[in-house]
């Protein structure tokens, strides 16, 4: 069994406008548009996760004195 090659971030959301094409344009049977809508919201939620976790990355955030610090948010929704 081959091994399967991780895709970036933008190798993905390719992928997933190419599937959101065959979809709209109705060029899948059924089996096929099932197949590809699974495909999809696994491509989704891969996405999701990824700009998560660069987020949490970006989190880190240089104060007055120039050093890295861990940005954090309040509980109220709004960002310190």
């Amino acid at each position: 069994m081959a091994e399967e090659k991780k895709m970036t971030y933008e190798e993905m959301m390719s992928r997933l406008d190419d599937i959101i094409g065959i979809l709209e344009r109705n060029e899948a049977t059924l089996d096929e548009s099932i197949a590809l809508y699974k495909e999809g919201i696994d491509l989704a939620n891969k996405c999701d996760a990824k700009l998560s976790d660069v987020e949490k990355d970006v989190r880190f955030i240089l104060n007055e004195q120039g050093k890295l610090e861990k940005y954090h948010e309040d509980n109220s929704g709004t960002d310190q």
